[in-house]
């Protein structure tokens, strides 16, 4: 049996893809300009940086 809520999300996901897609160039710009933003006001990036150095720096400590 086909759960209806489970039709309802895969229908709004898809309505959403097509939304994103029938934006304007410009405004797909905006929002990843808005999503670069975001990322660097609550320093995503610098914590992911830090996890990419700290895991380099692990696997050279344990190289024979």
């Amino acid at each position: 049996m086909n759960d209806p809520l489970r039709y309802t999300f895969d229908d709004a996901r898809r309505q959403q893809l097509r939304d994103g897609v029938a934006l304007s160039t410009s405004a797909k710009v905006a929002w990843f300009e808005e999503m670069v933003a975001l990322v660097v006001r609550f320093g995503a990036r610098d914590r992911h940086a830090d996890r990419l150095e700290r895991s380099v720096i692990d696997e050279t400590d344990s190289a024979p």
